[in-house]
């Protein structure tokens, strides 16, 4: 079984696993945030007092139901054991039935998917082999996976959800070790994410705090429960002061906050301006600061830049450092590397300044009871200084903040990433597996001197140069990664004018050049980008890019075969950028939706530009007319976030719903009643459609309609079609007729096998229209428009597995027994494909026919052509009939 792996990763980042492989990890904090709780978090009412679940009816590895049972409760009972906290929970009876491989899928839609449908359990899933955690992630070690998964109206957990990998008993684990998996996953039930005190240095050798002062190195007895690796012989069913500090954060008894102290403060970098979200922030105290350390993550309750530690004891002496996250996917996402080192807050000398605010010095913190103490602000030093060559090798980047803010295509940023292959990206680092243009346009925005697999740790130098107005970075005599050779230009950004109502110019200047392909231009990015925009001749239209004041992106391709860079000694500027907009808003509700006729695409950036915008409050919605018979298409062709199709019948009904699976996807209605409809697009997990998904940015949309039905048509599959008359072939009448996604037909029974003379001949009786290994699965579409009279099937742009040109062809039945073979643009390829018809069944072979050599054939017996290397396809355009 195949699960989709986008929606997979969302169960990872509430998953533990063993030992040492690099994947999710969290600061002690909430697992998700709820807008409507005053503090953010997502918890669980009452002060979780009864959080309910319901225990499988089947082992776990080696551990019978009654034993996994019990070790179930005793993994509740370490955390209802927290006389801080209040939160109890309740075992409201079994699951109706042993949830195994074959089941489970019920039990985990609403995390797959984002639906919020309950179904009245919280299930607790032994898997008792691990095939299931198997055919969720493949070879893994993935021990286990919790969270709530079902909300009220408030967005308070009602339900929950944990799997539970048996199979890593006794193969790997001991029981004691797998008590650790199920209390580290009831933290997660309970609402904790991952935290990092001692993990890193006990797994990674971590440094404990800034260098050069250090506490030395932590036991393994002094490991977190909610570390994201289980350690073996570690202990960490045993909680730790950080999952007890957070837990009764969540759920506290009424004197906790009086009883203990609090620090809060901002991350800022070296701007002291800009607040930085995911950094690791850990005060540790000075009596036993291994088992007395506390953290959180910058920005983890919602605001950028900001933290919150807790239960801290009141007139003990702390110090607060900041440390990079070494590895992981985090509900937080982290910020590596740091722009800036590792240091501890330092009082009234803390500054970007390290002559001033040296790293390694600290300034006690003492909490007081029932105060938090605000204001405890850390500023990251700036490391990166005007002039000075970058410390950049192959694959490398670093984070430098601007003099001023920066603007590209309505994006505003104060800070730039500056990547060695040759370019700038904004909001986040440039790093991809290939340099290629799907990338360019899909990837953050990025100003490209010459997009190139550049390697400044192999000869020249990369360096940045600032003023008031403007900041240049230099590539100077850079060399290709495996080419080498040497390779100039200048990038720079400017101070945006007053009253511009365009973003800010900037400019691209080259020297010499030895690289012979790259991209060279920009892109607006994927939140704005269509996708399909194409290259210009940029030594054309130098020196004024003037087409960069209404493009979402302007670029010259030199990757693609026979191009080569002609940039040397060749100055561009680019006088700006503008910000685009949805052209069809306001457009929110089913009362105030957009009218558009079919055939509709939104590709057109400057007429038809179509987005959800703001991120969280909204979902657009189009009206348009369809008529009975039809059936309706709507395909969303690009786009950066995971989105939710809904359809709409005139009175508001939803008659289709798409989940959110990402894009590209596809929506499709069969038309019953002739009227008006409306779509509706929002993002995940929007699916009641009211604008409150988590996604955002431009999406291209088709919608269009089409006689008759789609075929649910996938590679090697079949459907069989009622007609709606007696169709004669071959001697006998036929009610229905099987369509086989290798575009062929047959009568009686499907037949998936690959084209031959040899299965034409001995299979059953079959019309070939465009016999070969199609698969209408990965792209195209195959309709059935069946009348009274005729029956019309369709593949349309289907190409062959794997993907190549797409084919588009027809077949028609008639009630008089006539077929008529209608090819329109076919593919190029060699692979073997048969065209004709056969009665099947043992049929004598009357050898080859040149279909092409006449229009017209006789409709019983048996007629073909093969097709391959040794004979081309030329039925493109053409139309042969069989009476």
């Amino acid at each position: 079984m195949r699960m989709h792996t986008g929606k997979v990763s969302n169960i990872v980042l509430a998953a533990l696993l063993w030992c040492l492989p690099l994947t999710a990890s969290f600061a002690g904090g909430p697992l998700k945030l709820n807008p409507n709780d005053p503090d953010n978090f997502s918890r669980w009412p009452n002060g979780g007092v009864n959080i309910p679940y319901n225990p499988d009816l089947g082992g776990l590895g080696p551990l019978s139901n009654d034993e996994a049972v019990q070790q179930t409760a005793a993994a509740f009972q370490r955390w209802q054991d927290i006389d801080t906290a209040t939160a109890t929970y309740s075992n409201n009876g079994p699951l109706p039935f042993d949830v195994n491989v074959t089941n489970f899928l019920p039990f985990i839609k609403n995390l797959l998917t984002g639906n919020n449908n309950a179904d009245g359990l919280s299930p607790i899933v032994y898997d008792e082999d691990g095939a299931i955690f198997t055919a969720l992630f493949g070879a893994s070690r993935i021990l286990g996976f919790a969270a709530a998964d079902t909300f009220d109206s408030d967005g308070v957990p009602i339900e929950g959800v944990a799997f539970l990998n048996g199979g890593a008993i006794n193969r790997d684990l001991s029981r004691e070790e797998f008590l650790a998996v199920q209390v580290h996953a009831f933290g997660h039930y309970s609402g904790l994410a991952h935290s990092v005190v001692n993990g890193q240095s006990i797994v990674f050798g971590d440094a404990v705090s800034p260098a050069p002062i250090s506490f030395g190195l932590p036991s393994l007895d002094e490991l977190e429960t909610m570390y994201p690796f289980l350690i073996p012989g570690a202990g960490q069913a045993r909680l730790h002061a950080d999952d007890i500090a957070f837990y009764s954060t969540l759920y506290p008894v009424p004197d906790f906050f009086a009883r203990r102290g609090s620090i809060s403060g901002t991350i800022y970098a070296s701007d002291g301006v800009t607040p930085l979200s995911g950094v690791n922030v850990v005060a540790r105290r000075l009596f036993r600061p291994f088992l007395n350390a506390v953290s959180a993550i910058s920005g983890d309750r919602g605001v950028p830049g900001a933290y919150t530690i807790g239960g801290l004891t009141p007139g003990a002496r702390y110090v607060l450092y900041i440390d990079e996250l070494m590895a992981g996917s985090f509900s937080t996402t982290p910020l590596r590397p740091l722009p800036g080192v590792e240091e501890f807050y330092n009082g009234a000398n803390e500054s970007n300044d390290s002559f001033i605010d040296n790293p390694t010095e600290r300034e006690l913190l003492i909490p007081v009871a029932g105060t938090e103490q605000t204001g405890i602000d850390i500023t990251l030093n700036a490391t990166l200084l005007p002039g000075e060559p970058l410390p950049l090798d192959d694959r490398s980047f670093v984070q430098v903040f601007l003099p001023f803010a920066f603007t590209l295509c309505g994006q505003d940023f104060s800070s730039v990433f500056i990547n060695a292959d040759g370019s700038l990206t904004f909001g986040r680092d440039g790093l991809v597996a290939f340099r290629l243009l799907p990338e360019f346009l899909a990837g953050p925005p990025r100003i490209a001197g010459l997009w190139k697999d550049l390697d400044p740790a192999q000869g020249g130098s990369v360096i940045f140069t600032t003023g008031p107005d403007r900041f240049s970075v230099h590539w100077i005599n850079v060399p290709e990664s495996i080419q080498g050779g040497a390779n100039s230009f200048t990038i720079t950004l400017k101070r945006k004018l007053p009253g511009s109502p365009f973003g800010n110019a900037f400019s691209v200047t080259y020297g010499s050049l030895t690289a012979e392909a790259g991209i060279s231009g920009y892109s607006c990015g994927g939140k704005v980008t269509s996708r399909v925009e194409t290259s210009s001749d940029l030594s054309a239209e130098a020196p004024f890019i003037f087409k960069s004041l209404f493009k979402t992106a302007v670029f010259e391709d030199f990757t693609r075969a026979g191009s080569a860079t002609d940039l040397i000694d060749t100055p561009l500027f680019y006088p700006g950028t503008r910000r685009f907009r949805d052209r069809f808003e306001p457009n929110d509700t089913f009362s105030t939706a957009r009218r558009i006729h079919l055939p509709f695409n939104s590709e057109d950036t400057n007429r038809r530009y179509t987005a959800i915008e703001p991120r969280g409050d909204d979902v657009d919605y189009y009206r348009f007319h369809a008529r009975a018979g039809q059936s309706v298409i709507v395909e969303l062709l690009s786009g950066s976030f995971t989105p939710v199709l809904g359809l709409f019948d005139a009175s508001g009904n939803r008659v289709a719903f798409k989940e959110p699976f990402g894009i590209p996807t596809s929506l499709v209605y069969e038309v019953p009643d002739s009227g008006t409809y409306a779509l509706a697009i929002g993002a995940s997990p929007d699916t009641e459609l009211t604008g409150n998904g988590l996604g955002d940015g431009r999406y291209v949309m088709n919608v269009f309609s089409v006689e008759g039905r789609v075929l649910n048509l996938r590679d090697e599959s079949s459907e069989e079609v009622e007609l709606d008359f007696s169709f004669p072939f071959q001697g006998q009448n036929w009610d229905s007729v099987f369509v086989n996604s290798n575009g062929n037909l047959t009568f009686g029974s499907p037949d998936l096998s690959f084209p031959s003379a040899g299965n034409l001949l001995s299979g059953p009786p079959r019309i070939a229209q465009f016999w070969a290994d199609l698969d209408p699965g990965s792209q195209g579409l195959v309709t059935a428009n069946v009348q009274s009279a005729t029956a019309t099937i369709t593949f349309s742009n289907v190409p062959l597995f794997p993907i190549t040109q797409p084919n588009t062809f027809a077949v028609t039945l008639n009630a008089n027994g006539s077929i008529a073979f209608d090819y329109g643009d076919l593919d190029d390829v060699t692979t073997p494909r048969l065209v004709g018809i056969s009665e099947g069944g043992g049929a004598v072979d009357p050898g080859s026919t040149d279909l092409s050599g006449a229009a017209n054939f006789p409709v019983s017996g048996t007629t073909y052509e093969e097709f391959g290397s040794n004979n081309a396809l030329d039925l493109e355009d053409t139309l042969i009939t069989f009476d």
